[in-house]
């Protein structure tokens, strides 16, 4: 316990008194979670007024960085979200996410890009409602949680989780402005000299979403965790051509039609100078793939539409805004040359079992939910009597 604590006094969390309730400690960790983990004081330790202010229905924080959203959290019964609106000044640049012919599709791809399992969503706006009674305009949001388990206190490791949060809410504002991106990838060990050298020329590593086998991913075990939790797995499932024992594919479902989740371990490097967000992210992804398009995400996408692009990505953000844990995303297959579509979740550090548990279980319910969807939107004029009956995303038209 006195090593607990110590940590705790290094965070800048101070111990909850003898009887403080859920709301007491969750007021605290987003304290900390605000101030970087400096206990009170800001990012040149000046101190700062609170950060966290208490509202009807959960708290608003500031996270003290110039041009940050302001993010707000509720406590869902065991579950804290986090939330915030972007791009409300964006539209002055002429970079910012929504200029893209590909808007909102293009959020898939930053999403397998942001630190702490911080991912874009589609949130509707109340004030808008058509005449058939549904939300006549969305907005563009950002979206994390935590599980907040009964009878337990939160950890170093629940804390670090939140300092990762804060820096998802950060890098992804700014992606959305148009700025490049401050993390890479880091899963394989194929081609280590080749793509050193293409990233320092092209900073393919940062925008195209191609792999950076630029240090090891620490000892966290995917396998471990598999077999304390007594999942059946098929390590040998892909061919990718990564370090062997490394990937996982742990079947989820059968009906209506077979699904599968891939575990992996993976590494997310800052690559900028900075507090938290430089240090190395490291941990276990959960991910399952609805549909699988050749070609590349820098170039085209054959046989893929824009219009069918369009759908996919704005089904696929609308449904993540109503499930816990897992986000949307496009990534690079750069063993098969082309691009996958699916659900995935983060779980940073060392995760529990329970913790792989929900987020398998997560998985199964979205891959339950689309699907069928995401294959039915791959047809043109199928997405387009999608599009006609969205609401518009920030006022942009959707066709």
């Amino acid at each position: 316990m006195k090593i607990v604590r110590d940590v705790r006094s290094v965070l800048g969390i101070p111990r909850p008194p003898r009887g403080a309730t859920v709301q007491d400690r969750i007021h605290d960790l987003l304290s900390s979670m605000c101030n970087g983990g400096n206990g009170g004081t800001g990012g040149r330790g000046r101190k700062r007024g609170n950060p966290v202010k208490a509202v009807s229905g959960g708290w608003i924080l500031s996270l003290g960085t110039r041009g940050a959203p302001a993010v707000a959290a509720k406590l869902e019964t065991d579950w804290l979200r986090f939330i915030a609106e972007v791009g409300r000044k964006s539209k002055q640049s002429r970079t910012w996410a929504g200029a893209s012919e590909d808007f909102p599709w293009n959020l898939l791809r930053l999403n397998s890009e942001l630190p702490g399992g911080v991912g874009f969503a589609l949130e509707p706006v109340p004030d808008h409602v058509s005449d058939s009674g549904n939300s006549a305009h969305s907005k563009v949001v950002l979206t994390a949680g935590i599980p907040v388990r009964s009878g337990r206190d939160f950890d170093p490791g629940t804390c670090d989780t939140c300092e990762r949060i804060r820096a998802g809410f950060l890098e992804g504002a700014r992606r959305y402005a148009g700025h490049k991106s401050r993390y890479s990838q880091n899963n394989s060990t194929n081609n280590k000299r080749t793509n050193s050298k293409t990233n320092s020329k092209t900073n393919s590593k940062v925008d195209s979403g191609n792999e950076d086998p630029g240090e090891s991913l620490g000892a966290v075990d995917p396998q471990a965790l598999l077999q304390e939790g007594g999942w059946p797995t098929d390590a040998n499932a892909e061919d990718s051509g990564d370090r062997p024992g490394k990937k996982f594919t742990v079947p989820l479902l059968e009906m209506p039609e077979y699904l599968s989740a891939r575990v992996e371990a993976y590494a997310l490097r800052g690559n900028h100078t900075g507090k938290l967000p430089s240090r190395t992210e490291r941990g276990v992804r959960v991910s399952v793939e609805f549909a699988r398009i050749e070609g590349n995400l820098n170039g085209n996408l054959n046989g893929n539409s824009a219009l069918t692009r369009r759908a996919v990505g704005h089904f696929l953000l609308g449904v993540s805004r109503r499930l816990r844990w897992v986000r949307p995303v496009t990534r690079q297959e750069n063993a098969s040359g082309s691009v996958s579509v699916g659900l995935e979740v983060c779980l940073p550090g060392e995760p529990r079992v329970e913790d792989l548990s929900d987020a398998l279980s997560a998985c199964a319910v979205g891959g339950r939910l689309c699907t069928g969807e995401v294959k039915s939107l791959q047809d043109e004029e199928c997405a387009r009597v999608f599009l006609a009956f969205q609401p518009l995303i920030n006022g942009l038209e959707q066709i």
